[in-house]
């Protein structure tokens, strides 16, 4: 299941705990698996996508996408979906 809900970031890999930035994440909840399968799974892939895991899910923040990101982020998901590494 993938949706797009707001949340709030906080820039620089978390080391400012007070500053946060709204922002809009992408949000998978993988029906065949737990999150923490899909994450692992897509961290080990090349290119490599960090996901930040909450409830449940994956979320995977829009802020911190550079050009030609969305493409390798699809490409991961596609490769676990098939099964490949």
């Amino acid at each position: 299941l993938v949706d797009v809900v707001p949340v709030e970031s906080t820039p620089g890999g978390g080391s400012s705990a007070v500053l946060r930035l709204p922002s809009r994440a992408v949000r998978v909840r993988p029906i065949g698996g737990s999150e923490e399968e899909l994450a692992a799974a897509i961290r080990q892939g090349r290119p490599s996508v960090i996901a930040r895991r909450e409830a449940g899910a994956l979320l995977l923040d829009v802020r911190t996408l550079l050009p030609g990101d969305p493409e390798r982020v699809i490409s991961a998901f596609l490769r676990w979906v098939s099964g490949a590494t």
